[in-house]
């Protein structure tokens, strides 16, 4: 398995304790779609979207990337922030 199978981004190597190839070796991985969302503050998002399929069950994982550097990747930078004098 590749680190692009799952969507990563290929080249970047993360090490995850306990997530070893032998025991993702039979994950099923659909493939990525482009996914785009309006959020009513930040406006249109592009968001990529991948899924694992769970072994032995009729669940998948879903799961959202962003590109670095791409409007939507600082709209969300911005979105986690913190805001000013929010005390909420």
């Amino acid at each position: 398995m590749r680190p692009q199978d799952v969507g990563l981004e290929a080249g970047r190597r993360r090490r995850t304790p306990g997530l070893r190839r032998e025991e993702v070796a039979h994950v099923t991985v659909r493939h990525s779609l482009r996914k785009r969302l309006n959020h009513p503050v930040m406006g249109r998002l592009e968001l990529d979207c991948g899924s694992l399929h769970v072994p032995g069950s009729d669940q998948w994982v879903v799961f959202y990337t962003v590109a670095r550097a791409s409007p939507s990747y600082e709209a969300l930078r911005l979105l986690k922030e913190p805001r000013r004098g929010y005390s909420g």
